[in-house]
């Protein structure tokens, strides 16, 4: 069998799928928005920031059998502000997965399936549905009914915060409909996202659970909390109320300074609100490469997430891969791997629980390391390998 897959970004997920399918020797080719060879001139003569900048859009070590979409646009955008915005995200999505159709079109003969991902595969699914070849259709988040509800819900109970809008066009939401009705198999990182399913129009469709995997552990030892220093509370991701960060903020401003620091890296709108909130913090809003961040759970206790909407929250099997304890709320996927003694799972809007459960490993560092410890061993066994080996396993028995 061989697979196209599709998609304009460089998140670890997409680049450990493509992976997945390169090693079982199933991948036909990837297309994506734009694949930068960083160890060819010119980019060989940049400075190594740049260079580092660049890198997590080189696919060249996984395959050479790449399709940029938008390589000029793409590489000049790249530098520009706009990148993140939500504008021009969208418009990055529809112009690699339009070129993906007319590729499909062209190479259809040699093509078994295609493999596409949430807002990204229309175009390319009813090319593939015209010629019968499968539709593979990753949905890396909640599905968008339920989205929704949570989201409306949350700004009815804190309206004085700015919160990131989803509200997409209807034509939009119709096209994510489209999409996953014509999905002959449909992947999801955890059962929180299988089971917002129940609201979409699709009947007797496969969904199978894979969730994410792990980074290589730490090779070097974990200096564990002892009790006799701070407690170092760290959150990773956009700094918006989607993410629950006013929960975390007023845990934080319950408990005596004296004992914790904490640290937020990210950006978003919620920038200015913790720096009033949380003034001592830490907030570190600038470009964080992959490896920065992993650096920087090494040295950190307990990685925060009180997410209201994730898929799989791959920031916590990350953490847990430098001997983090993780609290997160019930929505972030760990559910799916392990067992409740390798992390703390916790109610959404509930900044008194998260409070509590700071204030027990306060009390208790020993406990904070045997939980950090099991973390280890937990990511060692849910790394990128396994999930890549369940991938191309579930796609060969589904279809």
């Amino acid at each position: 069998m061989k697979i196209l897959i599709n998609h304009p970004k460089c998140v670890q997920h997409v680049r450990n799928a493509v992976t997945a399918l390169k090693r079982h020797d199933m991948l036909h080719s990837f297309t994506t928005s734009l694949n930068i060879e960083t160890n060819k001139f010119p980019f060989t003569i940049l400075p190594k920031k740049i260079r580092n900048f660049l890198n997590h859009r080189n696919f060249s070590n996984i395959t050479k059998k790449i399709n940029s979409s938008s390589l000029f646009m793409e590489f000049l955008r790249l530098l520009t502000s706009r990148r993140n915005s939500l504008n021009y995200v969208d418009r990055l999505l529809k112009e690699t997965d339009i070129y993906n159709a007319k590729f499909l079109n062209n190479n259809k003969d040699k093509i078994d399936a295609v493999y596409a991902y949430e807002d990204s595969a229309l175009f390319t699914f009813n090319v593939a549905k015209k010629n019968k070849i499968k539709c593979i259709y990753d949905l890396p988040a909640c599905y968008w009914k339920l989205k929704k509800k949570i989201y409306d819900i949350e700004k009815k109970n804190n309206p004085h915060l700015p919160f990131q809008d989803h509200n997409d066009p209807i034509d939009k939401l119709k096209n994510k409909d489209k999409e996953l009705q014509m999905a002959d198999l449909i992947i999801v990182p955890s059962k929180f996202v299988k089971d917002s399913l129940k609201l979409a129009p699709i009947k007797n469709k496969k969904i199978i659970v894979i969730p994410f995997g792990a980074p290589p552990l730490i090779q070097s030892n974990k200096k564990w909390f002892n009790g006799k220093k701070k407690l170092k509370l760290l959150y990773v991701g956009g700094l918006t109320q989607r993410k629950g960060l006013s929960y975390l903020i007023k845990a934080i401003k319950e408990i005596d300074k004296k004992k914790i620091c904490s640290t937020f890296i990210g950006r978003g709108p919620l920038e200015n609100y913790i720096k009033k909130e949380l003034p001592d913090s830490n907030l570190k809003v600038n470009t964080f490469s992959h490896k920065s961040i992993l650096n920087e759970m090494v040295n950190n206790d307990i990685l925060i997430l009180p997410s209201l909407s994730e898929g799989f929250a791959l920031v916590t099997l990350e953490a847990m891969s430098r001997g983090m304890v993780v609290i997160c709320t019930n929505r972030c996927g760990l559910k799916d791997i392990g067992n409740k003694n390798d992390y703390i799972i916790v109610t959404p809007n509930n900044y008194l629980i998260i409070k509590k459960k700071i204030n027990f490993f306060l009390k208790n560092p020993n406990a904070l390391k045997r939980m950090g410890i099991r973390a280890l061993k937990t990511a060692k066994i849910y790394n990128w390998h396994k999930y890549q080996d369940q991938l191309t396993y579930m796609i060969n028995k589904n279809l």
